[in-house]
């Protein structure tokens, strides 16, 4: 009930992510505006005496899943209750490498859908991807949480993915309808890519269980941002702006402050990321 995929945009020098947002429950859609991609903040606390602490290193990085909602959600839920509460025991170093948090995730995960597994008397799983810029290796990393049972336990493995310009990576029910679409679409389309296919397969219902809006996020040196979406509307020149399947057309504030700077462009004569 999902198709995400990540990539490098060397043209941007940039790691992007996108995905459906579809939620399908009983063979029907149960939602088309469901939050995919998400950032996971890291905060590192330093002691400084007494009972104050100071934030001493900040960054964030990439989340995104694929399967079952609930224990996805829940378990990014931890761990960014987790990745918030850091005290950091280093020397002055900043020392959360992203296989750390991958690490973790793996670990809160597995208890959560062994936890669920257990009451439903059936598997309740799901994959994720946690990426980013590394700030301790200075270079891009990502890695895949997956649910395995080779052995007749319920565990989550966790593997490294090799990135790099021209290399993609899926998760979801709809990777082989991405594949399939992704080499005609290379042949016959003005503009393929990653994301040309994975906006067709949103707007025109290749698979009955991947759909609604498309979600972007971003990550570069400077952390994760998810972006706002602008896609052709009804009839020439119309727009549609939606950020994580909420409608921006009209403007989305808090206080003083409106929901979006950068924005990406899917299916525009341009198609490329801009001001919003």
């Amino acid at each position: 009930m999902t198709i995400v995929a990540l990539w490098y945009r060397e043209r941007y020098q940039e790691l992007w992510c996108a995905s459906d947002a579809r939620v399908t429950g009983n063979f029907a859609a149960l939602t088309d505006a469901a939050s995919k991609i998400l950032p996971v903040p890291i905060l590192c606390h330093k002691h400084v005496g007494g009972p104050k602490f100071d934030v001493v290193h900040r960054h964030s990085l990439g989340f995104a899943f694929a399967g079952s909602t609930l224990a996805a959600v829940s378990s990014h839920a931890v761990l960014t209750a987790c990745t918030q509460n850091l005290l950091d025991e280093s020397e002055g170093m900043y020392s959360v490498p992203v296989e750390a948090v991958a690490e973790l995730l793996r670990s809160i995960g597995e208890t959560t859908i062994r936890d669920m597994s257990s009451r439903q008397n059936r598997d309740v799983v799901f994959e994720a991807l946690i990426f980013g810029f590394c700030p301790v290796a200075r270079e891009y990393r990502g890695f895949a949480i997956a649910p395995n049972k080779t052995d007749g336990t319920l565990r989550m493995v966790i593997g490294q993915l090799l990135l790099e310009p021209g290399r993609f990576h899926l998760l979801g029910s709809g990777e082989r309808a991405f594949l399939d679409l992704h080499s005609q679409l290379a042949a016959t389309h003005s503009d393929p890519g990653v994301l040309t296919t994975l906006a067709a397969m949103v707007h025109d219902n290749i698979q009955d269980d991947v759909g609604g809006h498309v979600q972007i996020g971003v990550a570069s040196s400077d952390g994760f941002h998810v972006l706002p979406v602008i896609e052709p509307g009804d009839g020439p020149n119309r727009r549609t702006v939606t950020f994580l399947g909420l409608d921006l057309a009209n403007g989305l504030r808090v206080g003083g402050c409106r929901v979006g700077f950068r924005a990406v462009g899917v299916g525009l004569p341009t198609g490329t990321a801009d001001q919003l």
